[in-house]
């Protein structure tokens, strides 16, 4: 059967199916005929109670939704009073949403003159179902009138009263990280509690670490006080009876206070010594009888104390999950286990769950990991077995995020991913089994990279005090909570990952910043700016301020529907908002040819050029013109030549050979195309062209030389050396083509290319009407807390770190991650995206004025003193930010040095700049101007700012006391370059033994004996499986691996009691002339450090040398251990 669009279709039994399998319970209609499984999202409150028939109406886009008309009546009884929360005021109605239900009805009349709010909350009484919604009439505040359980409350409690620490309880309030919860409490709301709870809980490990003895009895002040909150009736009774909140809020107040108690008992294991051996107790006897007594509590103590002493975890966390996997099959084991697997996992995680150290590699991949086998657990133990796993989406989300601060990659599609599943719009199956766990590293960098989601027209919606933020697929919108959801978006910015973000505002921004201009001060006053406008106080009837005025210069998207009556060369358009969706009420537009590409196209038709398969490209340009009309006048000619300069350099970067046809023979140079739609300059004093000139309509190959991209002039020259001619086995059908066709050819796949590969349906688009706009019901929409709004902010936190060699980028994504921070009200986390956009700020105003204003500096590195200890990022621009402003001024340098080298132990780029910016200084004075540019030079590359390529085949250092080369890891000097990893690796060890022994030193890897870079590509690709299409940062962890197996062979991971690495062995990689090499850092060990054969290696001048006779061996020894 066809389903037609906008008719009901009711299924019963056995016609819908519920299906938990990607995490969030959707329905499953048979395809009926029609080819095709359609998925059906549920109303909020069939997750509770599953309907046995479902309603849908059949929408455009080929897909159902549920009919909210057909559950009015099972959800709400005429003449019963409900509690409504008031998300928007408009013209033609109020938004009500029904947080108990999880429902929104939008449109609603209430008659009688009364005075609403946006957030207000309402008691209703239901009158009808009339035109299938909601017919409600104003009960008053009857059932609103609730003792607030205020924090007053909170300290009268008797028991709590007589405690003396109370008596500090206003304090703590105002100082604890807890801002949610004191907005709660402005607007009495007695979830407060739970909301401080919430977001102390995560915290507490850390903190506690520090000094648990001191902090303790805390502790048991915060769960004596959660007992009696929890116990006390004033609490309950100040939540609505009907919604059952009461009752949900006193069971989650449960659960903190064990996990509480949990946090107790780690704590006081570790400060008496007992943990090693309760980890070891419990692991043992899961392994060998898979039984343990109170197995809740044992796990939650045991997750406990590796969520506090990092130590523990990196020791037993692969032990547990080892035993999870070998007993996953074991229904016996698992019912006893499961449950109490999945929450000790889960508090593992959350514990973890802010700590994004990007160094630490191996603890990213244990979190990973962690979350892949609790969302495993969950699917096999809770999902299929219809129960919901809460945390589902959230660590979803995490894992995707993981992925990508592992990968280091901005480019697939995981950080989308990541923000589906934080906002719950995530309906795609894991992309993983049991069995793809035995490789962490595959799951990071290729299952979950790799994998390419459908398109989702799910949407989800934060409504916020001030803003309205909507995330969908790929694109998060913010407006003002006043301003209409579906006005126009007059501000738009590209973030990591591909994320469209856009503002609707009143009105157009004043100040600009183009994306390209790197000096941040610009950026910073138009944040500001945009801020301001997303705080004022708008109309509430915002809907008829939904689409500002045009202006010359502002940036549109659209599609070309048509040619013009008047002339073949002008085309018709039609503007589209962000969702590709035309804006009905725009003003006409039109594109003249002219103002696509500068060269002349051949066509028949305006659709060869502006549609792909039947369907039009959506394609960017600005508006050109307003003319008397009122028409406007669109051009892509400037974008379309900043993408062919990216294009261009691309392709002479890589040496590419391009096939281009010859378009214009005059001038002293021919005119070409390439097949990339740029076009291109061929010199006709091109020795192999004097004696046989090319033709109108040659196809020939040539790489590109020169790219001249003369931006303040509008002119882009792309110069082409002349290869050979092409013949017809080089293309199919070119040749047929004339040199217009082929231009057109060329144009419509850069269009296709250049604007994201977008299309949408021709059909509705080019109707000659439109439909006259009216307020109808929305979709059912999916709601987000601010807590999934701040998990958003913190994956764009990452993209920024990320994203730190692209200026502009990395301080966009940190301002989108502080706005949405700071509307989820997670006051610490907005505090510190400040600083890290005053940092990159820092070092913006370096890269344009070459210094750093001292004062500015320094009070910008004593406001960030208190992060520096818990976040590595901000250590290292804090440390990066302090050379800078040491350079040309010794004294401060060396204040700041103590600091610096702090930061430098673990972060190879501050070492690097601290190194340079000492000799800079050193050398001032001394005559050597061109030595000092050189090292300010190699700053600005490290930094990834703009400067002249530094490029070098050489070390310019030699073999000696503290130096030595070798070529691989992999690759023996004499096995005639077959690969040996024991024996290639014996050699390293031994070489590594010898820096231990003696003074320390650097080992490079990837260099040969004369200090020349050969590189680590033979051994990258043999780690590989042969092949050259590598991820390099896999390479570099499968390295690590390597290395570090032969160090644990040979050697073993600690010697006498002190790990290796990496306090005593650094791993560091660099890049030199598009070569990977592997350099070493090693500290000269305090005893000595001997191979498990008791073999002894030391240093001498440029080689290393084994102790051989048995005295001299102890003597050595002996000797060493001494100095200890």
């Amino acid at each position: 059967m066809s389903y037609e669009i906008g008719k009901e279709y009711t299924f019963g039994p056995g016609e819908f199916v519920a299906s938990r399998e990607t995490g969030r319970l959707y329905f499953l209609i048979g395809e009926n005929g029609t080819g095709r499984t359609y998925r059906v999202s549920p109303f909020e409150f069939q997750n509770r109670v599953l309907p046995d028939r479902i309603v849908c109406v059949y929408k455009e886009n080929d897909r159902f939704e549920q009919s909210l008309a057909s559950v009015l009546a099972d959800v709400y009884h005429i003449g019963e009073t409900y509690e409504f929360k008031v998300f928007r005021v408009a013209q033609w109605g109020l938004t009500l949403r029904d947080e108990t239900n999880g429902l929104t009805h939008n449109n609603i009349q209430l008659p009688g003159r009364i005075h609403i709010e946006r957030y207000d909350k309402l008691v209703c009484r239901v009158v009808s179902f009339e035109g299938g919604k909601l017919q409600l009439e104003y009960a008053g505040t009857q059932g609103l009138e609730r003792d607030f359980f205020s924090p007053a409350t909170f300290m009268s409690l008797g028991a709590l009263a007589a405690q003396a620490w109370v008596r500090h309880g206003a304090w703590l309030l105002k100082r604890l990280p807890i801002s949610e919860a004191r907005d709660a409490i402005k607007m009495n709301d007695s979830g407060w509690i739970m909301l401080a709870v919430n977001a102390l809980i995560p915290y507490i490990p850390q903190w506690l670490a520090v000094a648990p003895a001191r902090r303790l009895p805390w502790l048991e002040r915060m769960r004596q006080a959660l007992m009696t909150v929890a116990e006390s009736d004033r609490f309950v009774s100040s939540f609505s009876k009907k919604s059952g909140v009461g009752y949900k809020m006193r069971f989650a107040l449960t659960q903190a206070i064990l996990q509480l108690e949990y946090m107790q008992k780690a704590a006081t294991l570790i400060s008496g010594g007992g943990a090693e051996e309760m980890i070891d107790h419990t692991l043992q006897a899961m392994r060998e009888s898979g039984w343990i007594y109170k197995p809740d509590e044992r796990m939650g103590v045991l997750m406990s104390i590796l969520s506090m002493a990092p130590r523990y975890a990196h020791d037993h966390i692969s032990e547990i999950f080892d035993i999870i996997k070998a007993r996953r099959l074991n229904p016996k084991f698992m019912d006893m286990f499961g449950r109490a697997f999945i929450d000790m996992l889960s508090l593992y995680i959350e514990n973890r769950r802010t700590l994004f150290n990007a160094a630490d590699r191996a603890s990213l991949r244990e979190q990973a990991e962690a979350i892949a086998i609790e969302l495993l657990l969950s699917s096999d133990l809770l999902l299929r077995r219809g129960k919901e796993f809460e945390l589902w989406n959230r660590h979803r989300g995490l894992l995707y995020t993981l992925s990508t601060v592992i990968t280091g990659r901005t480019d697939t599609p995981t950080i989308s991913m990541a923000m589906r599943s934080f906002a719950g719009i995530n309906d795609s199956p894991l992309e993983f089994r049991w069995d793809d766990l035995d490789d962490i590293n595959r799951l990071c960098y290729h299952l979950l990279p790799d994998s390419r989601p459908a398109p989702t027209q799910d949407k989800a919606i934060f409504e916020g005090s001030r803003v309205r933020v909507r995330i969908s697929d790929n694109n998060i919108v913010v407006s003002p909570a006043w301003f209409d959801e579906d006005g126009r978006t007059n501000f738009r910015r590209s973030l990591g990952g591909g994320i469209s973000f856009g503002l609707r505002l009143p009105s157009r921004p004043k100040r600009h910043a183009e994306e390209a201009d790197t000096n941040l001060t610009h950026h910073h006053l138009l944040w500001n700016e945009l801020g301001a406008s997303l705080r004022e106080e708008g109309n509430a009837t915002g809907g008829q301020l939904a689409h500002t005025s045009v202006l010359v210069g502002n940036k549109v998207k659209f599609v070309v529907c048509g040619s013009s009556p008047e002339s073949k060369y002008e085309f018709q358009c039609r503007l589209l908002d962000e969702n590709n969706e035309v804006i009905t009420d725009s003003p006409a537009a039109f594109l003249p040819m002219s103002e696509t590409v500068p060269y002349p196209v051949e066509f028949s038709g305006w659709d060869q050029i502006f549609t792909l398969d039947g369907n039009l490209i959506v394609l960017e340009g600005i508006i050109d013109d307003i003319l008397p009309d009122s028409r406007l006048r669109l051009s892509m000619r400037n974008i379309l030549r900043d993408i062919n300069a990216y294009y261009a350099r691309q392709d002479m970067e890589s040496g590419d050979e391009i096939m281009a046809m010859i378009t214009d023979l005059s001038g002293t140079q021919y005119k070409a195309t390439s097949e990339y739609g740029y076009g291109l300059l061929i010199s006709k004093r091109e020795p192999q062209l004097s004696a046989s000139p090319l033709e109108l309509g040659d196809v020939v190959w040539v790489r590109i030389n020169n790219v001249n991209h003369r931006v303040a002039d509008g002119k882009l020259y792309i110069n082409a050396s002349f290869l050979r001619r092409g013949t017809t086995d080089d293309y199919d059908g070119v040749g047929d083509l004339t040199f217009g066709e082929y231009d057109c050819e060329c144009l419509n796949s850069l269009l296709y290319e250049a604007f994201g590969k977008q299309t949408i349906e021709a059909a509705e688009v080019c109707a000659d009407s439109r439909e006259e706009m009216t307020p109808a019901d929305e979709d059912e929409t999916n709601y987000i807390t601010a807590e999934a709004l701040d998990d958003v902010a913190m994956l764009l936190e990452q993209c920024a770190a990320l994203r730190r060699d692209n200026m502009v980028g990395c301080y966009t994504d940190l301002a989108v991650a502080q706005l949405l921070s700071e509307e989820a009200g997670d006051r610490m986390r907005t505090d510190i995206l400040e600083l890290k956009m005053r940092l990159q700020e820092a070092l913006s105003r370096f890269a344009k004025d070459g210094h750093l204003d001292q004062h500015d500096a320094e009070r910008l590195l004593a406001d960030c003193a208190g992060l520096t200890r818990t976040s590595a990022e901000i250590a290292s621009r804090v440390a990066i930010v302090a050379i800078l402003a040491g350079l040309d001024r010794p004294q401060l340098l060396e204040r700041f040095r103590q600091r610096c080298e702090e930061t430098a132990e673990n972060d190879e780029t501050v070492a690097a700049l601290l190194r340079l910016a000492t000799a800079y200084n050193t050398l001032d004075g001394m005559g050597l101007p061109v030595v000092r540019t050189d090292l300010r030079t190699e700053m600005y590359r490290i930094l990834s700012l703009p400067t002249a390529r530094q490029d070098t085949d050489r070390l310019n250092v030699q073999e000696d006391l503290h130096h030595e080369f070798k070529t691989s890891l992999i690759y023996p000097a004499n096995g005639g370059m077959l690969p040996d990893e024991n024996r290639q690796g014996e050699e390293i060890v031994k070489a590594i033994a010898a820096f231990l022994n003696t003074e320390g030193g650097t080992l490079y890897l990837g260099v040969d004996n004369g200090g020349y870079i050969r590189g680590l590509d033979n051994d990258f690709r043999y780690l590989n499986h042969g092949s050259p299409d590598y991820d390099i940062r896999e390479m570099q962890d499968k390295y690590n691996l390597l290395l570090q197996s032969h160090l644990r062979r040979l050697i073993g991971n600690t010697v006498d009691g002190l790990p290796l690495i990496p306090d005593y062995l650094k791993i560091e990689y660099e890049q030199s002339d598009r070569k990977w090499i592997c350099r070493l850092v090693i500290n000269p060990f305090p005893v000595a450090v001997q191979l498990k054969d008791s073999r002894i290696f030391i240093r001498k001048e440029g080689e290393k040398n084994e102790i051989r006779d048995a005295h001299e061996k102890r003597r050595f020894i002996e000797r060493r251990n001494a100095k200890a």
